[in-house]
């Protein structure tokens, strides 16, 4: 499922699309372009939704206090947040405590200069993944992908993850890269990823 097929069976739930009112309902500083930092610092900046997927539009960008000029409407700042990026799907049941059940975990590696490009994708333990206590009200979705950095959740999908499973590490290929014998999976975000994904090598 794709999150614009996720949005049209779900329409109860799409404030969660929204990325802006995640960063607020997990606690991460964050506000819309036209509203300023309190304080001088390095932000993530990404567009309010993107149901193109792929981190179109993110960045990191220094923003100085008071800067109302910075981020362009309909785009959201947030903290730059350090620590691992984690892919964790939870699948919903009463029967297990705390109610959502981690049932795959992956690291990313990416790098601040380009957020949309990761290198690879390592599968890791289920013990890794963070207790998740709260969007007890996605219980009728059953399946989510939440994406972490550190402990903070950063999106929310009412899907799980798209990418493969079964394997240990995924290497993405994109179209500039020179290699052959990857597993084709062609991701350019709706067009707007200017080097598209092409697949992946799955060990």
């Amino acid at each position: 499922m794709t999150d614009a097929e996720a949005w049209n069976k779900y329409p109860q739930h799409r404030q969660f699309f929204n990325k802006l009112f995640v960063s607020s309902l997990f606690g991460v500083s964050s506000g819309p372009g036209g509203v300023a930092p309190l304080e001088s610092g390095w932000y993530c900046v990404r567009p309010v939704m993107n149901l193109s997927g792929m981190g179109i539009g993110a960045r990191k960008q220094w923003i100085e206090e008071g800067d109302i000029r910075s981020v362009e409407p309909g785009y959201f700042w947030s903290e730059w947040l350090e620590g691992t990026h984690l892919s964790v799907i939870y699948e919903w049941s009463k029967r297990w405590e705390g109610e959502w059940r981690a049932t795959s975990v992956w690291e990313g590696f990416n790098s601040a200069e380009n957020l949309s490009r990761f290198s690879k994708w390592e599968k890791k333990p289920l013990a890794d993944a963070p207790r998740m206590f709260k969007l007890r009200e996605l219980g009728d979705v059953r399946l989510i992908n939440v994406e972490f950095i550190g402990s903070k959740p950063i999106e929310v999908h009412l899907r799980p993850s798209p990418d493969p499973d079964g394997a240990h590490r995924i290497v993405p290929v994109w179209a500039d890269d020179v290699i052959d014998g990857y597993e084709p999976d062609f991701d350019d975000a709706d067009g707007h990823l200017a080097v598209p994904r092409l697949g992946f090598i799955v060990d």
